[in-house]
């Protein structure tokens, strides 16, 4: 279930420190009571929203106590009430004093533009009123009272906020509420003295090797590739080749390997991804320099020998007439210009056009004359090609004989069917207004496509048989709704369940850490056994379609978890498996006024854990695949996941304090700061003498401050959210090697600053971290959790994740929380045409009903009756490509077409149906290219260097592509590359490529997953001087929203995409 979250990020922007954290030297006072550590014990009433939060008044922040008052007029004061304080007994000369600081929060605004009139506050002690003060200031006011004669009594304690004249930005601050003992010597807290967390026990063994963070390191004769990644761990590309050795084939068969390129539109560069058989773009390369606009064709084949090459030209550079060929990993392997009387825009394909030839060779047509190429750019035949128009379609169409080329020009009533060996051009009759014609894979057949603006439909041409029109992208004009109570539903407008089913409570192992560390707790047989009936995976074909979500969460019923709280540490005492706040209580949660649960901790580095997030959830995926596959339209989405999030509000706390997440964020500076222990803790404002310890806020120094300006703190924020992301990584990963295409799986998030303070929730708000913006450049599909009318705002969840690319977005829990049907509507018609593909919409409970479920029943039954074709993916039909292997077969169409176009590619039945095996948007955001500064030519040797960078904002969904030659005397000599932070070597990030007496094409790629600063790689000889020559580097960053920074919306792709299909065999 959803709670609403604090605006962090943007405290975070803006630097100010946190009063907390600098460590004192002569205090003459202890904490007997600090209230935002036990905020947990405490009892709101008659408040919308009370909550601890970092917050700022007068440009002052200070961890708080947020509450607001009642937001009805002539409301009971809101209250926070601890009833039982228990206060010390005193020494002589000691005395207790209640100190806080309540304020106005700066998020106002100027109060006289919102209308806000401030606040009524008051404290009660023992049933005394101490305090009652008007305060319409944004700054804090410092109180104090005298609480002396309460020594070594239980007393209550009690906050009290009132509106005035109206509830307007009524935002009142109880800053660090504490009772203090004066007089009594401070004594700083330590942290825990693990053995696990001794410096010793941290550092690496000596000549333990670095992590691999080695994506691809490729030394071929004709040049060399490395793809290095900042984190393997949320690069699905590598965690699927990694991993699908491990856990063995899918009970489904993969996709081709495909090859697309961005599409024609003036903002596009000529950038090609290459995608793996599940669907993940595992190369990203730049066809041609980035001045180079307007997109690029692709043809992708295989050489003699077998290997992989992909053909370039660019769709709309008409004074650039070249061709380059690349592998699949982007290294250029040749290039070629076409003789003049091939003019651009230059058509490309590739097939085997030459019977008695081994592999595939190029074809290139351009101004009415057509000839073939092999691999190496050596000419092999001229033809003369049967039209002149532009822009031509080229296909290669199979057949047993030897490929033939399939040539249409837009708009033209024929097409040409060219076959080499002999020599012998057919025509086509084609329908009127086709944008293109291509072969099908269904035999006897070619599909002509046409522009629409919202439908994407195909003519199917076939001889001595009417031509028919087939719409293509039905399913993607279908919007799903999950809902509680009867509704008809429309051709459109479509109902389905919601399949919330836990799987790391699918046996007794959930209940048990001993039998979950068990691999063979979760056994194919245990799945089958508790979801192999209806309502589970063996119900996918005969029950009701489903939004699936089978998933694991941090959530566990008490009932479920009390074993698993009885592992201690011994070390310490401390809990083992539960999140922990910074005093090292477990985390409970609850919603609508209850807690019911405690939180698990998401570290890693506990067997326990690991198996039971991530091995039922694999073998149900594995289960549910094949059925799938059978019916693939049958599935409103996949959402692996719920709510994966560290939100730990008790105690003050930010972030989990379980010993496992201090351990694994040792080795996350490590990674991800580089150096010796002290050189990195330096760079971080720390240092540690024995033990290593996260911040806490126990006023230990500077580094254990929650204050923005701590570099030690952000690193633990960072880290937080780090392990989040990581955990849905894995649900990504599974559903993948399970055999499920990307762009059909979402996720369930919270969405980390949409849901600041809308005092719609139902649970408290609360510093959250989350995987949002990793999310948004996973390559998978996208989804979230939001409450509440929104549609009005500036930026929100679904805006920015559809201007960033995502037209099939899942809400896995939505409620519009209004009793305004008109409000209620439009909240829901704004989902249904800005992406939303399906809404999970939650029957509120009855105590809590203020006519939200009437408004959100009629705001269905509103949309239903209307039932228009969902908007997003569908427009025109782009490239179509037949594709047969072992048996199967189907064809490849690129749904949506245009300026207005992401591009889906759909892998489609005979019928036109999705067929299941292919399901991607190989292109989200628009990729941009931005140069970076580099020399063309160097002579490196032991003196001399090339540095890039340093780089500052690097972010998830980016990349620095290095291209250029390379040469060296010496078969000894190296290129070596090593990637540095502020001047510190990352581990696992030095490179070496071989150098030859010849020049030799190389490519360097850092893939990042992770927001980091001042990054710089170096490029340096090894072994004897090396020459480079041709250097170019750039930039490539996806735009899509990065809410941590502050960037709401992203730009999205335009002109859906260009793509070949690589044939498995010759």
């Amino acid at each position: 279930m959803v709670r609403a979250s604090m605006a962090f990020v943007a405290i975070l922007a803006a630097g100010a420190a946190v009063s907390h954290g600098r460590r004192p030297t002569d205090r003459r006072w202890e904490i007997a009571f600090d209230f935002v550590e036990r905020f947990s014990d405490g009892k709101p009433s008659g408040s919308p929203s009370t909550e601890v939060r970092t917050d700022r008044a007068g440009g002052v922040n200070r961890i708080a106590i947020f509450q607001h008052p009642a937001l009805e007029a002539g409301a009971p004061e809101a209250r926070l009430t601890f009833a039982t304080v228990q206060l010390p007994a005193l020494a002589n000369g000691e005395r207790l004093r209640l100190r806080l600081f309540l304020g106005m929060s700066d998020r106002i605004g100027r109060a006289a533009a919102s209308g806000a009139d401030g606040c009524e506050f008051a404290v009660r002690v023992a049933d005394r009123e101490l305090l009652r003060k008007v305060w319409n200031e944004q700054k804090w006011f410092e109180w104090t009272a005298d609480l002396t004669e309460y020594a070594g009594k239980t007393v209550s304690v009690e906050f009290r906020v009132g509106a005035r004249a109206n509830s307007n930005s009524d935002w009142a601050l109880w800053g660090e509420p504490r009772i203090e003992i004066v007089g009594r010597p401070w004594k700083p807290r330590e942290g825990p003295g693990s053995p696990a967390l001794r410096l010793d026990a941290l550092r690496r063994a000596e000549g333990e090797p670095d992590e691999d963070r080695t994506a691809l390191n490729r030394q071929e004769a004709y040049g060399s590739a490395v793809v290095a990644v900042m984190d393997p761990y949320l690069d699905l590309p590598v965690q699927v080749e990694r991993w699908s050795s491990r856990v063995g084939a899918p009970a489904v068969p993969l996709a081709p390997v495909i090859a697309a390129g961005e599409g024609p539109d003036p903002m596009n560069h000529t950038l090609v991804r290459v995608l793996n058989r599940y669907g993940m773009a595992e190369a990203q390369f730049l066809a041609f320099p980035p001045d180079v606009r307007g997109g690029v064709s692709v043809a992708i084949g295989r050489t003699g020998a077998g290997a992989g090459r992909i053909a370039t030209a660019p769709l709309s550079a008409p004074s650039v007439r070249e061709v380059r060929i690349f592998d699949l990993h982007g290294v250029p392997t040749a290039s070629f210009v076409p003789d003049a009387a091939l003019r651009s825009p230059l058509a490309i394909a590739a097939g085997r056009f030459l019977a008695d030839r081994k592999g595939d060779v190029i074809a290139v047509l351009g101004g009415g004359q057509g000839r073939l190429y092999d691999w190496g750019g050596k000419l092999l035949k001229r033809f003369p090609a049967p039209t002149t128009a532009a822009p031509l379609t080229l296909s290669r169409v199979p057949s047993a004989g030897g490929d033939r080329l399939l040539a249409h020009a837009r708009n033209a009533r024929s097409a040409y069917l060219i076959a080499f060996s002999p020599m012998k051009v057919t025509e086509l009759r084609t329908p009127a207004q086709a944008e293109g014609v291509y072969p099908s894979a269904f035999a006897g057949r070619h599909l002509a496509t046409v522009r629409h603006a919202s439908e994407s439909r195909v003519t199917v041409i076939q001889r001595g048989q009417p031509d028919r029109t087939v719409d293509v992208g039905i399913y993607e004009n279908l919007f799903w709704y999950q809902w509680y109570r009867p509704t008809k539903e429309g051709q459109h407008v479509r109902v389905s369940d919601f399949a919330h089913l836990r799987t790391d409570h699918a046996t007794d192992a959930g209940r048990d850490p001993e039998m979950a560390a068990d691999p063979a707790s979760w056994s194919a047989q245990a799945m089958i056994a508790r979801f192999g009936s209806k309502g589970g995976f063996a119900g996918y074909l005969t029950d009701r379609p489903k939004l699936w979500e089978p998933c694991f969460t941090h959530r566990q019923p008490k009932g479920v978890f009390e074993a698993w709280l009885k592992a201690k540490d011994p070390s310490t005492g401390l809990h083992v498996y539960p999140m922990l706040t910074r005093n090292g209580r477990p985390v409970e949660y609850g919603e609508f006024g209850n807690i019911d649960f405690y939180a698990s901790t998401y570290a890693f580095g506990l067997p326990a854990i690991d198996n039971l997030y991530i091995l039922p959830l694999r073998q149900f995926l594995r289960q549910l695949a094949a059925p799938f596959r059978q019916r693939p339209e049958h599935c409103a989405g996949l959402e692996p996941n719920h709510e994966h999030e560290i939100a730990v509000e008790a105690d003050g706390s930010m972030g989990d304090y379980n010993l496992k997440m201090i351990e694994g964020f040792a080795s996350y500076l490590r990674r991800m700061y580089g150096g010796d222990d002290d050189a990195r803790f330096a760079s971080l404002g720390a240092r540690f003498d024995e033990h290593f310890d996260a911040p806490r806020n126990w006023e230990r120094g500077d580094w254990d401050a929650y204050d923005t300006a701590n570099p030690f703190y952000r690193a633990w924020i960072g880290f937080n959210r780090y392990v989040v992301s990581r955990r849905v990584a894995e649900t990504f990963r599974e559903a993948l090697l399970a055999g499920f295409p990307p762009e059909i799986i979402k996720c369930h998030q919270i969405p980390d600053t949409y849901a600041v303070g809308n005092l719609q929730a139902f649970s408290d708000v609360t510093a959250r971290f989350t995987p949002i913006d990793w999310m948004l450049n996973a390559g998978t599909g996208y989804g979230f959790t939001r409450y509440g009318v929104w549609y009005n705002r500036p930026h929100d969840a679904l805006q920015d994740a559809h201007a960033s690319g995502f037209d099939a977005v899942s809400i896995g829990e939505y409620q519009a929380l209004t009793p305004d049907a008109r409000a209620a509507y439009e909240q829901l018609r704004f989902m249904f045409d800005n992406g939303c593909v399906s809404a999970h919409c939650m029957l509120w409970p009855a105590g809590h009903d203020r006519g939200f479920n009437d408004t959100m029943h009629q705001a269905l039954e509103r949309l239903i009756a209307e039932d228009p074709p969902r908007p997003g993916l569908t427009g025109g039909v782009g490239q179509i490509r037949p594709f047969t292997d072992a048996g199967r077969r189907f064809d490849i169409a690129c749904i949506g077409t245009g300026p207005q176009r992401t591009g889906l590619l759909k892998s489609l039945n005979a019928d036109g149906s999705w067929e299941g095996t292919v399901y991607v948007v190989p292109f989200h955001a628009h990729v941009e290219v931005t140069p970076i500064e580099a020399p063309r030519t160097a002579e490196l040797d032991e003196r001399r260097s090339v540095t890039v960078g340093p780089l500052g904002g690097l972010d998830s969904g980016e990349q620095i592509e290095i291209v250029g030659k390379l040469r060296a005397a010496s078969s000894r000599s190296e290129l070596r590359l090593t990637v540095t932070r502020a001047g510190l070597p990352l581990p696992g990030l030095t490179h070496a490529l071989r150098a030859t007496p010849a020049w030799r094409p190389f490519r360097y790629v850092l893939r990042n997953q992770l927001p980091t600063e001042a990054i710089s790689i170096e490029l340096a000889a090894s072994g004897g001087r090396v020459e480079l020559q041709d250097l170019r580097v750039t930039r490539q960053s996806e735009q899509t929203a990065k809410l941590t920074k502050g960037r709401f919306g992203g730009t999205r792709h335009r002109g859906a995409v260009t793509f070949d299909v690589l044939r498995n065999t010759q």
